[in-house]
């Protein structure tokens, strides 16, 4: 398999043909923040896009202005009523994560929600060493202040993940 590094950071692209090929696609429906530009080589979610998929991409602060990402806010205690608001299905095939904050705190509202993404990407503090547990407090206002307080632990994450059978 191979696929050419189009949009996303580091190849997804390839991950995500090799991923689908293998379990198969339910709605071709990807949900996608932080999802800030579709177009410099930061997106995990343009590739499934012009494949045509279709999907909600929200940003709370996108840096491309365009009709395709909502500009939304997203906390744990909103997450589930935009996902209603713009009507995403129960059953999805891709969620990807990175509001560089609460992203934890996000993920679990959503897995504890009616919603079912089949495949779940999401960004975790690489700055925590492997195999320590640790999640950022929660606060529905953090912002990212372009240093290492943001989300959780890959630990952290996986041990979430597993709680709902990921």
């Amino acid at each position: 398999l191979h696929t050419p590094k189009m949009y996303a950071q580091f190849g997804e692209e390839a991950i995500f043909d090799w991923i689908f090929q293998n379990i198969g696609v339910t709605k071709g429906f990807v949900v996608d923040f932080g999802a800030g530009t579709l177009n410099s080589g930061l997106s995990n979610s343009k590739y499934l896009i012009d494949k045509g998929w279709n999907g909600l991409l929200m940003d709370g602060n996108p840096s491309e202005k365009n009709d395709i990402i909502k500009q939304e806010f997203i906390t744990r205690e909103n997450i589930v009523s935009l996902f209603d608001k713009y009507n995403v299905p129960k059953d999805f095939d891709l969620l990807s994560i990175d509001i560089d904050g609460n992203d934890f705190w996000v993920l679990e509202k959503i897995l504890e929600s009616e919603y079912s993404p089949k495949v779940i990407i999401n960004e975790f503090n690489g700055c925590i060493p492997e195999g320590e547990l640790k999640i950022m407090a929660y606060n529905p206002n953090h912002t990212w202040g372009e240093n290492d307080y943001y989300g959780a632990s890959f630990n952290a994450f996986k041990i979430l993940a597993m709680k709902y059978n990921y």
